[in-house]
């Protein structure tokens, strides 16, 4: 197990298990200043990409849940799921 996946279980709590993927996702874009309709739109900007990568590794990575689910509701392959990889998303789970 790498260093970073065991940090990352070890700083998922049982509260951060039950935040909701909606609750997530208005966290994620309040963050860059988007509005969540910019995912189900498929929009391709930046801000948009960056968004969806954030869900994409907090859903999956940090709090456990199964990506395939997440795929069509953020418009992206289920395998462009599993590449997000950004440990800067995490603090986002405590406020």
């Amino acid at each position: 197990m790498s260093a970073l996946r065991h940090s990352a279980e070890a700083a998922a709590t049982p509260r951060d298990a039950r935040l909701s993927l909606e609750t997530l996702v208005g966290r994620v874009c309040q963050h860059l200043g988007i509005a969540s309709a910019a995912l189900v739109a498929g929009g391709q900007t930046a801000r948009a990409s960056r968004a969806r990568e954030g869900i994409a590794y907090l859903w999956v990575d940090l709090l456990g849940h199964a990506g395939r689910p997440l795929a069509p509701l953020l418009g992206i392959c289920p395998q462009n799921i599993y590449r997000a990889a950004a440990p800067a998303w995490e603090r986002l789970l405590t406020t």
